[in-house]
């Protein structure tokens, strides 16, 4: 399956404790100081009650996207991690971004088929049938919004890998040396051995300057190394590509698979 979203109708975005809330829908913008930030999405759809329809795919059909920051675990062990011990930041990018995506595109590879999905909420109109026929003319708006779309530039399928442009190495800068990465590995080999943790995911930065569109960076890295998890996100400050063999959690009503 593959989903494609945009426009969300509303976006919510964390730096530490601060929280910025905004319906798009609405014109409202919010700022808050929360004790965790990760709980604001439940609020807002503790009064919901999506539908189940049998004949949308089993896949994600609408709602939040975004992302959650290494920094989020401070949520979660808030007198063992501060937010005042943290490293420096110096991208100054949003600790949590969230999207509420109610228009979305779900393509299912296997069966050759296409979902338009609009979701409405009640609570918004005066009767069930005013809100059908306005999620209709949304839906309308969102069909036609696909049938007139552009060709993307980077042919399906074609990537020529040039980098002998580059010469024998691209050049880049990273977050740390080679020796510090080394010394980081034997460190958490011996808290694995003290029984402190079982696993560790050790993050490297590398930085290099690019002018080619990322959304093109994101088709090239499909072909070049196709998984089945992967992403492109337009954020705040940002444009997320990921590229990931394996799926992190998955929650499907009462059913946790790690």
């Amino acid at each position: 399956m593959s989903v494609v979203g945009a426009q969300p109708s509303m976006e919510i975005v964390a730096k530490e404790n601060v929280v910025t809330i905004m319906d798009h829908e609405e014109g409202k913008r919010v700022e808050e100081f929360v004790e965790d930030p990760m709980g604001v999405p439940r609020r807002i759809m503790e009064d919901w009650s999506p539908q189940i329809i049998d004949e949308l795919p089993d896949a994600f059909c609408g709602g939040w996207v975004g992302y959650f920051s290494y920094d989020t675990v401070r949520y979660v062990e808030k007198k063992k991690l501060l937010f005042s011990s943290a490293p420096e930041d110096d991208r100054n990018l949003p600790d949590v971004h969230l999207g509420l995506y109610d228009d979305v595109i779900v393509f299912d590879h296997v069966e050759k088929k296409a979902y338009a999905i609009h979701w409405v909420r009640l609570e918004k109109y005066s009767s069930v049938d005013e809100a059908y026929n306005d999620g209709m003319n949304r839906l309308e708006i969102l069909l036609s919004r696909i049938q007139n779309i552009e060709p993307p530039r980077l042919a399906a399928g074609s990537v020529e890998l040039s980098t002998r442009l580059f010469g024998s190495s691209l050049k880049g800068s990273s977050s740390m040396t080679s020796e510090a990465y080394k010394d980081a590995v034997l460190q958490a080999k011996e808290h694995i051995l003290s029984g402190d943790i079982f696993q560790i995911v050790l993050s490297q930065r590398f930085e290099r300057r690019t002018f080619a569109d990322p959304f093109e960076v994101y088709r090239a890295l499909r072909v070049v190394n196709p998984s089945p998890y992967m992403t492109y996100l337009q954020a705040r400050g940002c444009i997320l590509v990921a590229s990931s063999p394996e799926i992190l959690t998955r929650a499907k009503k009462v059913n946790l698979s790690p």
